[in-house]
């Protein structure tokens, strides 16, 4: 079956059609204001020294500027969108100086761990964030025809397939998603190394013995690391009391159902939660 590229569809129903002009040129600009207002790209700004604020949201915050810039990148293959292109330029710009030289990208740990990497894979998701800055990479490059984010996103690659090819089975991402960039990545490349690293990675999973332990392990260096980074924030805040933190509303929350958390710690330890329960051919 023929894959096509964004610039290759053009959807014209009366269902579709008008979203997609809100998104283009309403809600696009409307995500990447609370991409501001939740400091998540001011996050690549205190890596390269451009921000003295505090890091925040989740570890893994940094997905969300990549998900925004892969949905910029396919609304700038169907419009001309001068504004949106700008924007686009200046954070592939931002992430471009916040990468090592050796193609490590992920701001809890660069701000927060400097010597620190992949140190639980399974709960922090730094592979997670790397796969959906690989597939705006991916994306953008199909959309304008330009490398510039492209070659972030070979650079963060090949430190992966120096760092996780033919490793052990417990070298795994918690959150399937860096398989499917791989593979996005090797289309446009045909670097074979990236197609075999994601074959790699889909093969691990549910292959580590005692899996529940190893994440009991791991998730009780995450709260020791998350710990730290609280002692950090409040010492952040004492000197600098004028500080304000981003906020969700207090009606912004979902409920949850009785149990939960019981629920979550049995799906988590057995595997089920992250498909790591059994190999993938069963």
């Amino acid at each position: 079956m023929q894959e096509l590229s964004a610039r290759q569809v053009h959807i014209t129903d009366a269902f579709f059609l008008p979203r997609l002009a809100v998104n283009a040129t309403h809600a696009i600009f409307h995500q990447c204001q609370q991409l501001e207002d939740t400091h998540c790209i001011d996050n690549f700004r205190i890596i390269v020294g451009e921000s003295d604020g505090f890091r925040e949201g989740w570890y893994f915050a940094d997905s969300d500027a990549y998900k925004w810039l892969d949905a910029a990148s396919r609304i700038l293959a169907l419009h001309s969108a001068p504004k949106l292109a700008a924007l686009t330029d200046t954070l592939i710009s931002l992430i471009a100086r916040a990468q090592t030289d050796d193609g490590y990208i992920f701001s809890y740990n660069q701000i927060h761990f400097l010597h620190q990497r992949w140190v639980n894979l399974q709960i922090e998701h730094e592979l997670y964030c790397i796969g959906h800055l690989i597939e705006a990479g991916v994306s953008h490059y199909e959309a304008t025809g330009r490398s510039d984010l492209l070659n972030v996103c070979t650079k963060a690659a090949d430190l992966l397939v120096r760092d996780f090819l033919n490793t052990s089975n417990d070298k795994t991402c918690g959150h399937e998603e860096i398989e499917l960039a791989l593979i996005r990545l090797y289309r446009v490349t045909q670097n074979e190394n990236y197609l075999e690293l994601a074959r790699q990675f889909i093969e691990r999973r549910g292959r580590t013995p005692f899996y529940g332990f190893q994440w009991r392990s791991q998730r009780n260096n995450f709260l020791k690391r998350k710990a730290h980074v609280n002692q950090l924030r409040q010492d952040y805040i004492a000197k600098h009391p004028e500080y304000k933190s981003f906020r969700l509303p207090g009606d912004n929350y979902s409920k949850m159902p009785r149990f939960h958390k019981q629920r979550w710690f049995l799906n988590a330890f057995s595997g089920l939660y992250a498909q790591q329960h059994k190999p993938i051919r069963q």
